[in-house]
């Protein structure tokens, strides 16, 4: 597991995953289908999906490159392989866009942005606002690179709905068949 310096080239989609909110669930209780975490974080108990860990395997090996997303940084990897025997993904260090902008996840579609050039991504997290929605449409309309953003609940974590939805996406990424810039669907739903 290495930094990403860059992430162009691949003829495969990307999936950049952020860990808190998304695999790792903060919840007073444990969600349906979830297990407790076998070691605590910052004294608090967190859960985890088993499902969430067969989900990634396959999506790795059928579909995309997975890279982290997460304060965790290079001790993402450390985190989830406690729990789900996950090959050993690449990490995205955005501190070097630090000094640009104010918001983590500014910073995040920054680094998106400046690593993975036009190459499609699916970008899952949980803390997402309206700003990196419509980055993600300007990232996919405007500059032909397609780009899927999932928000997920901090205490519910990745859910079966969105995983169908991102591996949906990833197979028609992987295909070709998602909609070009500047076709007439494009166009039709950048009028709505």
């Amino acid at each position: 597991m290495a930094m990403v310096e860059s992430a162009a080239d691949s003829e495969r989609p990307a999936l950049v995953v952020d860990i808190d909110g998304v695999f790792n669930i903060w919840s007073k209780a444990a969600p349906e289908g979830c297990l407790p975490r076998p070691e605590r974080m910052f004294r608090e108990t967190t859960y985890y999906n088993p499902i969430h860990g067969e989900w990634i395997r396959h999506v790795h090996e059928a579909l995309a490159d997975i890279y982290y997303i997460s304060d965790l940084r290079a001790d993402a990897h450390t985190s989830m392989s406690q729990i789900h025997d996950w090959p050993k993904f690449d990490w995205i260090d955005i501190w070097p866009y630090h000094n640009r902008v104010k918001s983590d996840h500014a910073l995040r579609a920054m680094a998106i942005t400046a690593l993975f050039g036009d190459r499609p991504v699916a970008w899952i997290d949980d803390i997402v606002t309206d700003l990196e929605f419509r980055w993600a449409k300007v990232r996919s309309n405007t500059q032909g690179a397609p780009t899927l953003v999932v928000k997920t609940e901090l205490d519910a974590g990745l859910q079966p709905e969105q995983m169908t939805e991102v591996e949906g996406w990833l197979i028609n990424a992987a295909t070709g068949k998602l909609e070009k810039p500047g076709t007439e669907a494009e166009k039709a739903k950048v009028k709505k």
